[in-house]
């Protein structure tokens, strides 16, 4: 009892410490060539963070925070020459921070933030999607921007192939790669959107690109009068069945697969986009909401929840313009709200809510008026 007490005192000193150094700066500051080094070794730093990750430092040091080299080499089973160069590599890169003799994790930086956001979200799922799937494309990225063409894509699925998603969710060594990704980002703002009091006003929901249910899933458990159908790619709608079923849902949840460029089936009072207008062209969001306008009845709705630009500034979705040029159908990016909006008002869809959320994401909904 009593060496309880003294590691949990000796644990809470430690947090305490790191925040005082991490306040004060009182450590060593960073290499003014850092900023160039990373633009020249990028794939490097990438798998220097990616081997924290997947040899368990970062899970180490988040439960154990505070230890010795020693001890790092005998509770991760890493020999010395190894551990060092790992450690003094993160540590220059500030992912790790050494204070005295003891390695922290650096609490500043994005994983750290988005685990304690949400537990939901998987830096981990994010980090082996990059590495599987988009990583060996991107040699091919300055030939997309000279030849607007995603050269990407072209390389693994061949210059004849169809949709990058049609492609992936046919593709059975890289589609679950994709599929968790998608719902571990998707995770980021989940609860709190699918808690959003419009949906206890809707009866029937046609979850639009729904991957593998996990927005239906949510909205079913938060709301339990309504029935929702996931409408995507067979392939994908497979895995959306197989998560109703472990859900006890299946009487309430339903898939039906679709192609929403080519038409959406009416019956539903509300129709979601989850995610889903980034990996279309403007003139193919338009063809899409145009569906969903003609399948909505009178007084329906459509809900967008999407990553956002700014007009006016850069934020870090600007950088993912290269993954949808250069893989993603040579289409697509996170667009800014204006131009979100200005779709909607063109296919007559009014808006009627307008809210946004951490980690520049929007939600709007927007109702159809025959009147």
């Amino acid at each position: 009892m009593l060496n309880n007490i003294i590691k949990k005192m000796k644990y809470n000193f430690d947090k305490k410490l790191v925040k005082f150094i991490l306040k004060k700066k009182i450590y060593q500051k960073r290499d003014p060539d850092l900023h160039q080094f990373i633009l020249m070794f990028g794939s490097l730093v990438f798998q220097l963070y990616r081997s924290g990750m997947v040899l368990g430092l970062y899970d180490l040091l988040d439960k154990e925070e505070g230890l010795k080299f020693e001890e790092l080499s005998q509770k991760l089973q890493i020999e010395n020459y190894p551990l060092k160069v790992l450690l003094n590599s993160l540590e220059f890169l500030q992912v790790i921070l050494k204070i005295g003799e003891k390695y922290y994790n650096n609490p500043t930086i994005t994983f750290s933030a988005l685990k304690k956001h949400n537990k939901l979200f998987s830096m981990n799922s994010t980090i082996e999607y990059f590495n599987m799937v988009v990583d060996p494309t991107f040699t091919e990225l300055p030939t997309s921007i000279k030849e607007n063409k995603p050269m990407g894509l072209y390389k693994v699925y061949g210059e004849d192939c169809n949709s990058f998603y049609e492609e992936i969710s046919n593709d059975p060594t890289k589609v679950e790669y994709f599929s968790t990704f998608m719902q571990g980002f998707t995770n980021v703002n989940t609860d709190e959107v699918t808690s959003e009091s419009i949906f206890g006003k809707c009866k029937n929901i046609l979850d639009v690109g729904g991957n593998k249910g996990v927005i239906s899933v949510a909205l079913a458990k938060k709301h339990p009068k309504l029935k929702a159908t996931v409408f995507d790619y067979p392939e994908v709608i497979k895995l959306a069945q197989q998560r109703f079923e472990k859900h006890n849902l299946s009487n309430r949840l339903s898939v039906l697969s679709g192609n929403a460029l080519e038409s959406i089936p009416a019956g539903y009072d509300c129709m979601t986009m989850f995610h889903f207008i980034d990996i279309f062209s403007p003139e193919q969001n338009k063809i899409i909401l145009k569906n969903i306008y003609d399948a909505l009845p009178d007084k329906g709705i459509v809900c967008i929840f999407t990553p956002i630009t700014y007009l006016n500034k850069r934020c870090v979705n600007d950088l993912m313009g290269s993954y949808f040029l250069n893989l993603a159908n040579g289409k697509g990016e996170f667009y800014n709200v204006e131009e979100i909006k200005h779709w909607l008002g063109s296919t007559k869809f009014s808006i009627i809510e307008e809210k946004y959320f951490t980690f520049n994401e929007v939600f709007l909904v927007a109702q159809k008026n025959i009147s």
